[in-house]
């Protein structure tokens, strides 16, 4: 009699521990099934964040850099006809081109107003930093404080920019980083300035540069 009781027993503990796991297992199955779905939410959502901040990323540093290079085709485009339109103008081209070789008051007249187109240059155009005129003929000119030296044409033709103008004999302008001759005349580094601009005169062996700031 006692071992049938303990049979039912047995038998009663089982059912409940079947019942047991089964209730803690329908628990486990309802608290991750919506984890796993906020999991998978989670990373479909953190992925197309990523992907749509990618994007506007890449299509912000695209326009930057289109506008970038708009604005540097600009200025070249605009140091590049004001320096043309300076040189064949008929203060400068009178002066290289003629007047230069001649002591008389044309000729102190032109010089004069050179220095005054210069000037004005300087003042009205907000990018030029200075400027300097190198002329195998005639007086070379600078706005620097510093001495252009005694010989600044050889100097500039002994440079790798002058070399370049002698080698390429067709090329009437150049952008450089540096201008040798005066960096080493002035003592300078090429660290303190943008770019330098070089436009030939169409008469002569005359140069304009232009050095243009590193902030405008």
């Amino acid at each position: 009699m006692k071992i049938g009781k303990r049979k039912k027993i047995k038998k009663v503990e089982k059912r409940k521990i079947k019942k047991s796991s089964s209730i803690m297992g329908r628990l486990i199955s309802a608290f991750l099934v919506p984890i796993a779905f906020i999991m998978i939410l989670g990373f479909v959502s953190y992925k197309t964040a990523s992907d749509t901040i990618k994007t506007k990323v890449e299509d912000s540093s695209k326009s930057t850099i289109s506008s970038m290079s708009m604005y540097c085709d600009m200025l070249a485009g605009s140091v590049s006809s004001k320096a043309l339109e300076m040189v064949v103008g008929e203060n400068l081209s009178s002066y290289y081109g003629t007047y230069y070789a001649q002591n008389n008051s044309k000729s102190i007249q032109y010089w004069n107003n050179v220095k005054k187109d210069l000037l004005r240059m300087q003042v009205s155009v907000k990018y030029v930093d200075s400027y300097h005129i190198i002329s195998e003929h005639g007086k070379s000119i600078t706005s620097a404080s510093y001495s252009i030296g005694n010989d600044p044409y050889t100097g500039l033709m002994e440079s790798p920019e002058g070399q370049y103008f002698l080698e390429n004999n067709a090329q009437k302008n150049a952008w450089f980083g540096y201008h040798t001759y005066l960096d080493k005349q002035f003592q300078i580094s090429p660290d303190g300035y943008a770019l330098v601009f070089y436009q030939k005169f169409p008469q002569g062996n005359t140069y304009l540069m232009w050095i243009l700031r590193q902030r405008q």
